[in-house]
């Protein structure tokens, strides 16, 4: 069996984008996007700052886009790093390698919005982005109670469905 490591997120950048240049000419950027955890109802809201990491053309297609208060999706995957600080300890860090990514609402700060007209009306908080992604694409209902499972009976003709019961999700 295969695995596959892709994760998709949607948050504010925070800070401003950090890009290098390598000798050899490759851009890599650093930025963190802030992305709120989905909680219970009735719970605080909380958000994970979350490492992005960028390379080459995307790195500098986020330095020219995405300013401090943008609102982004992104797609890519995870990396998890290790590395030996200077006493000897072993530190781990986990980013996401930005492989695609879309700004759904830039911000006035940013050298792109001199008018009205180029900033978008949706804000995070809105039920639907500018991208035509709404919050009901998403299910953010809490999970179903554990009920008690019950050993079936080898003797009896019961099929798999049966066993199961009506509260399958497919």
């Amino acid at each position: 069996m295969s695995s596959v490591n892709k994760i998709t997120l949607m948050g504010t950048v925070t800070g401003d984008v950090d890009i290098k240049v390598s000798d050899q000419g490759v851009s890599r950027a650093r930025l963190t996007l802030s992305v709120q955890r989905i909680a219970r109802p009735g719970a605080p809201v909380s958000f994970d700052e979350i490492p992005l990491l960028a390379w080459g053309e995307v790195a500098e297609s986020i330095q020219k886009t995405a300013f401090s208060g943008s609102f982004l999706l992104v797609k890519g995957r995870i990396l998890v790093n290790s590395f030996d600080d200077q006493h000897g300890n072993r530190k781990w860090v986990t980013e996401i390698d930005v492989r695609d990514f879309q700004v759904l609402q830039s911000t006035a700060a940013s050298p792109q919005a001199s008018s009205p007209e180029s900033v978008p009306t949706a804000t995070p908080n809105t039920t639907e982005t500018q991208a035509g992604i709404a919050e009901s694409d998403f299910d953010f209902s809490p999970l179903p109670e554990e009920k008690e499972t019950v050993p079936a009976s080898r003797d009896t003709d019961t099929t798999f469905s049966e066993q199961l019961g009506d509260d399958v999700p497919f």
